[in-house]
């Protein structure tokens, strides 16, 4: 049972905003497509596809004295496969000065928005004429799911196969739901929420090129969240994108931090 959060200070939602990440990829430990490296001071993963947010290192507790000896060798494990990575900054990472160590080590720093909704604040917009919500059941609707949400964000079709396995996986979970949203009948909308870390974390929003601009993303946002709200959550976190940024502003969230990473990746080839 996950402990609700309630009256969050803000630090409570810096928290509970990079933590709640964390545990989604860390519910993958046991999946077979990841190879994963959980050592005493570090925890990494990573797959065969060339993705680097799945390539990742997301648990760190380096000392001061060996943090550049260990950010090189940790480094090496996924630059001898020529694979790039993503490294994540979380409050209680150490040591405190990781950020500038990796920028030493050659990683490059990325910022983005992560944001925080009250629940009972959440400002619920219009539904569009046609549009739909069910929850996807059984083993082929949320195989569609998952090949809808790659086809909206137009991620590569050599990753498909490895992704649908792995939300195989995560659909089996009571503390993942999966939402689907249809215009007119047929399937253009993702959304997947996740309850841990006492928050309703927000995730996999998805619309088809096509029907953009018609108010789906926001509604398919905003509907599943009176779930989360129904089963006692009174927080709602997310990660933002430059193009959701103003649709979730418009719902009633609000920025809280930037959720920081290093990354990776191999030179171009030249010929």
């Amino acid at each position: 049972m996950v402990e609700i959060l309630r009256n969050p200070t803000n630090q409570d939602l810096v928290n509970a905003i990079h933590y709640n990440l964390r545990s989604q990829f860390f519910m993958f430990r046991k999946a077979p497509i990841f190879e994963w490296f959980e050592e005493s001071d570090a925890t990494y993963f990573m797959r065969s596809n060339q993705t680097p947010i799945y390539n990742r290192v997301e648990k760190t507790n380096l000392t001061s004295e060996s943090a550049d000896q260990r950010i090189s060798e940790i480094k090496s494990v996924f630059t001898s496969r020529n694979m790039p990575f993503t490294w994540a900054i979380n409050p209680d990472d150490k040591p405190d000065d990781l950020a500038s160590r990796l920028e030493k080590a050659g990683l490059k720093r990325s910022e983005a928005p992560s944001m925080a909704l009250e629940l009972k604040n959440l400002r619920m917009p219009k539904c569009p004429e046609g549009f739909t919500i069910e929850v996807p059941k059984g083993t082929k609707e949320v195989d569609a799911w998952a090949r809808l949400m790659l086809d909206a964000y137009g991620m590569s079709a050599g990753y498909t196969e490895s992704f649908v396995k792995m939300i195989h996986n995560g659909s089996q979970r009571k503390d993942v739901l999966f939402y689907t949203g249809l215009l007119d009948g047929l399937p253009v909308a993702t959304n997947l929420i996740f309850l841990s870390d006492g928050v309703a974390g927000v995730y996999c929003i998805a619309t088809d090129p096509s029907v953009r601009g018609k108010g789906i993303g926001s509604y398919i946002t905003a509907a599943p969240l009176l779930d989360a709200r129904d089963m006692g959550f009174e927080v709602s976190i997310l990660h933002a994108t430059r193009m959701g940024y103003p649709v979730y502003e418009r719902l009633g969230y609000r920025e809280v931090c930037k959720k920081v990473t290093y990354s990776w990746s191999p030179p171009p080839v030249t010929t």
